[in-house]
C-alpha cells in the first residue's frame, strides 16, 4: 500500500507523482474538506482510529484474558511470550 498526495483540478483527480496502475485497481481517496489541512501524522492517527474496533474484538475478549494469565505464569518467557513445546513435549490447549 502506498500514500500518494493528489489534487482535484475541477475534472479529475491529479496524482502529484507517478504511479504505475493498471485498470480497475482499487483505491481509497481521503478527501480533505474546505480550508482543511492534514499530514502524514494525521493520517496515521486516523487509521489507527479507524482500527480501534477490530482491536478490540481481538484483544478484549475471555480468550485475551486467559493468555495473559498464562503469559504470568512462572515458566513463561521474560518477553511476555510463551515457549514453544520441543518435540514430544505436551503442548497446553491452543488459546486460538
Amino acid at each position: 500500500m502506498k500514500t500518494v498526495d493528489a489534487h482535484f483540478d475541477g475534472k479529475q483527480i491529479v496524482l502529484e507523482e507517478p504511479v504505475k496502475l493498471t485498470a480497475h485497481t482499487k483505491l481509497k481517496v481521503i478527501v480533505a474538506e474546505a480550508g482543511e489541512t492534514f499530514s502524514d501524522a494525521d493520517l496515521s492517527r486516523w487509521c489507527l482510529r479507524l482500527s480501534e474496533p477490530a482491536f478490540a474484538m481481538v484483544w478484549d475478549n475471555a480468550r485475551d484474558a486467559e493468555y495473559e494469565e498464562r503469559a504470568e505464569e512462572p515458566w513463561a518467557r521474560s518477553d511476555g511470550h510463551l515457549p514453544r513445546c520441543s518435540k514430544g513435549q505436551t503442548q497446553r490447549k491452543p488459546l486460538v
